[in-house]
């Protein structure tokens, strides 16, 4: 199991300050008269130091104390049973019960409990989800306990081929959210041999267009989340948060789209997944799509990895040859890299190779991709300056946005790729955020910069560079509450 500083440590260029009697906002975990010993990131996340963080007031079983958590009351929106921790133990951000002496372990992870019979003591708890993760009641020994490959937060491969996923959120489910007036469903995509899940977002005024007799078509937007291709989900609470906020600002009709994960299925399988699902969307599979969606203003989005997703569909052959024309592509924080460095990307692989990571023999993208060519400059990641990249001109969109901040060691690629963009006749937007680091509006959607990126956002999906501070489409008390129960911030 993964210690809590690792599970809950984002080297993502967060600043990171003492907390000392600091009430951390939008954090897991809120603070009272935590000490000195206790480092608080930018973005919420809690990094301990030597010690524990006495007297810290644990949110929905989020804990950075490595002892027990002790009568901790858990309560949040249903995702685990309101009573008394007592004997809890919080690791890797879920609750995992010690043996209750009748042989049974009961582990809860993303709301969902599940008891298994132990069958000896070498027994596994095995959960069941999206991400795989894996979770035992015994300590590791062997190639079990033998780092292969260290991508934390991310993931953890063992010699055994065991893995862990330190870094997972909790799932919520569709239906109304009542700070935005977004309503949302999950769709199974039709037609494919694996089970993909899309979840699709329809907001407030697609509901009044409906009394009218000539319907006002709203633009499509097609999201695909990060996660490095090993983790994320369409219903995590962040992302579920973020395209409410998206489908009200722009407004737009939504589409949040699940993929397989690697390394239980390895590339191509996430790009396979998402062009069925963009193609899924464009011949409007769906009544609210039939109704309600306008197929000439369709703009893909997404972070990390989803926006490396983006820039693959727009220069996919059936997309590029079969006139499958996108209106534009949002790229926010998009995951390219290369073997040469470039701008500042120098300095920062200085300071990052002068510690070695746990057990790395590898980079994550070489671990997701094992057929990719030549490494990192592999085309689907390294589309600008890499060997074999072809021209941007091939992009079937006719703009590009590409949101960057300034503590993420990837805007520098993020800006390479705008400037490429540009050069192969693309309209053209960078929206760069000050302060702030990787997939920062994910890990607190109320920040300013948060806030100004959507309404930037929402701007350009509806040609209008100079909207700014619309973003901000969401009922003040109704958000509180949402804020509550996908994060269960006290």
């Amino acid at each position: 199991m993964a210690t809590a500083e690792r599970a809950f440590e984002v080297a993502l260029g967060f600043s990171k300050e003492r907390a000392g009697d600091v009430e951390v906002g939008n954090g897991f975990v809120k603070g009272r008269a935590a000490g000195h010993v206790v480092e608080v990131g930018g973005s919420g996340f809690v990094k301990t130091g030597a010690g524990h963080a006495g007297n810290v007031e644990v949110a929905s079983g989020f804990d950075i104390n490595k002892k027990k958590a002790g009568n901790v009351e858990i309560a949040s929106n249903g995702f685990t049973t309101k009573e008394k921790a007592s004997d809890v133990e919080v690791a890797n951000a879920f609750l995992t019960a010690k043996d209750d002496g009748t042989g049974n372990v009961e582990v809860a992870t993303n709301g969902v409990t599940t008891t298994q019979q132990k069958a000896g003591d070498d027994a596994e708890v095995i959960i069941g989800n999206n991400n795989g993760v894996v979770t035992t009641n015994q300590a590791r020994t062997g190639d079990d306990a033998e780092v292969l490959h260290d991508f934390s937060p991310l993931l953890v491969v063992y010699k055994s081929g065991r893995l862990e996923r330190p870094l997972i959120l909790p799932l919520v489910p569709p239906g109304h959210d009542a700070a935005t007036g977004v309503v949302s469903k999950d769709v199974p995509l039709s037609g494919g041999s694996t089970f993909v899940r899309l979840r699709l977002y329809l907001p407030p005024i697609a509901a009044a267009e409906n009394a009218k007799k000539k319907k006002k078509k709203l633009p499509v937007v097609v999201y695909f989340h990060g996660g490095g291709f090993v983790i994320g989900s369409a219903a995590t609470c962040v992302y579920h948060r973020t395209l409410n906020d998206l489908s009200a600002a722009c407004p737009a009709v939504a589409v949040s789209v699940d993929y397989r994960l690697a390394p239980e299925h390895l590339l191509p399988a996430a790009y396979d997944d998402s062009l069925a699902a963009l193609k899924w969307v464009l011949a409007a599979s769906d009544p609210w799509l039939a109704a309600h969606a306008d197929m000439d203003r369709v703009f893909l989005a997404g972070d990390s990895a989803g926006g490396n997703i983006c820039h693959h569909l727009a220069m996919h052959p059936d997309v590029v040859t079969r006139g499958l024309m996108i209106k534009g592509v949002v790229l926010i924080h998009p995951w390219f890299w290369g073997k040469e460095p470039i701008d500042g990307e120098r300095a920062h692989r200085r300071s990052s190779s002068s510690g070695k990571g746990r057990g790395r023999k590898t980079s994550l993208w070489e671990y997701v991709c094992p057929d990719a060519r030549d490494g990192v400059d592999d085309p689907r990641m390294n589309p600008t300056t890499g060997p074999g990249a072809a021209g941007l001109e091939r992009l079937a969109c006719e703009k590009v946005m590409v949101c960057v901040a300034e503590g993420d060691h990837l805007r520098w690629r993020g800006k390479a790729y705008a400037a490429a963009a540009a050069r192969a006749g693309k309209e053209v937007e960078t929206v760069e955020s000050a302060g702030v680091g990787h997939v920062f509006y994910l890990l607190d959607p109320d920040m300013d910069e948060a806030r100004e990126m959507i309404a930037r956002i929402a701007g350009f999906v509806n040609n209008d560079p100079d909207r700014k501070g619309a973003g901000d489409q969401r009922d003040g008390a109704a958000a509180a509450t949402t804020a509550k129960s996908c994060l269960t911030i006290e």
